[in-house]
C-alpha cells in the first residue's frame, strides 16, 4: 500500500491562498470566524449570504481539520478532513449534503484504513478494512446498503 504524506502547513497555506486569491477574483466574500477562545476556526466565502467556493476549518492547535467546497450553501466535489497533526484522515465526494462514489479513510501514519463507495449517503458495495500496517483484513459486502 502506498502512503499518503503529510501535508505541510506551508504547501497547504499557499494553495489556500491561491483558491481565495481567485474566489476574490470572483466577487465573493471572505468570513472568517473564530471560536470562544479567539482562536480562528474557520475561513470561508460567500456570495448573496451564502457559502460559496473553498471552506477551510481549524482544530483549536491552528490546523487544517477540513477543506470542503460550496456552491450556494451546499457542499460540492470534495471533501478532505485532516488530523490535527496535519495527515489525512479522509477524503470523498459530496452530492447534495450526502456522501457519494468512493470514500477513504487514513490512520495517522499515513496508511489507508478503510475504503468503499457510498451512494446517496448509503455505503453500498464492497468495503475493504485494514490494519494500521496496511494489511487486508476484513472485507465487507454491502450490496444491499448499510447506513453509518
Amino acid at each position: 500500500m502506498r502512503k499518503i504524506k503529510k501535508i505541510t502547513n506551508s504547501s497547504l497555506l499557499i494553495l489556500t491562498l491561491c483558491f481565495f486569491i481567485s474566489c476574490k477574483q470572483e466577487g465573493l466574500q471572505e468570513k472568517i470566524t473564530y471560536d470562544k477562545d479567539g482562536e480562528l476556526e474557520e475561513i470561508s466565502y460567500t456570495k448573496s449570504g451564502k457559502n460559496n467556493g473553498m471552506s477551510v476549518s481549524f482544530h483549536s492547535n491552528g490546523a487544517v481539520s477540513s477543506i470542503s467546497y460550496f456552491k450556494d450553501d451546499k457542499p460540492t466535489l470534495i471533501y478532505n478532513g485532516f488530523y490535527e497533526g496535519g495527515q489525512l484522515l479522509m477524503k470523498g465526494k459530496l452530492k447534495n449534503d450526502l456522501q457519494e462514489d468512493l470514500w477513504t479513510w487514513y490512520y495517522s501514519n499515513g496508511e489507508l484504513m478503510k475504503k468503499g463507495h457510498f451512494k446517496n449517503g448509503i455505503r453500498v458495495g464492497m468495503w475493504y478494512h485494514y490494519s494500521k500496517e496496511g494489511k487486508l483484513v476484513e472485507e465487507e459486502d454491502c450490496k444491499d446498503g448499510v447506513e453509518d
